[in-house]
């Protein structure tokens, strides 16, 4: 009997190991922005738990995954919370760290980045955040 070669994989989100590395990586990207001076006060009072949820949705989507993420979701959420366009980015940085220290390919790190980059400016377009 002959053993089958193992399919490819189909996305950047079944290579980094599906929802629970996503979530590991969430969970190391809030330990990072909370421990951040500039940004922990913007998350003070949040419901960290259903920031995550919608932080993992985004990523796992950002990789290929299969996931229904809404970006007025998350930009409605940032405008409350008083992010700045600086504030953003600086989130999104810790993003690709966390990328970069989980031994992420460099292909899968400049795919999100990319992804991110785009996002960034249909929030700054649609006048959501501050400069």
């Amino acid at each position: 009997m002959a053993v089958e070669a193992p399919l490819p994989h189909d996305s950047d989100y079944e290579l980094v190991g599906g929802r629970p590395a996503v979530e590991a990586l969430v969970d190391r990207l809030y330990q990072l922005v909370l421990d951040d001076e500039r940004l922990a006060g913007h998350f003070e009072g949040a419901d960290l738990a259903q920031l995550k949820s919608h932080q993992v949705q985004m990523v796992t989507q950002l990789l290929g995954g299969p996931a229904t993420f809404d970006r007025r979701n998350l930009r409605l959420a940032y405008a409350r919370m008083g992010l700045a366009r600086a504030d953003h980015e600086n989130v999104w940085s810790y993003l690709v760290q966390v990328l970069v220290e989980a031994g992420m390919k460099p292909a899968i790190i400049g795919r999100v980045r990319d992804a991110l980059a785009d996002l960034g400016r249909s929030f700054v377009s649609l006048g959501a955040m501050p400069t």
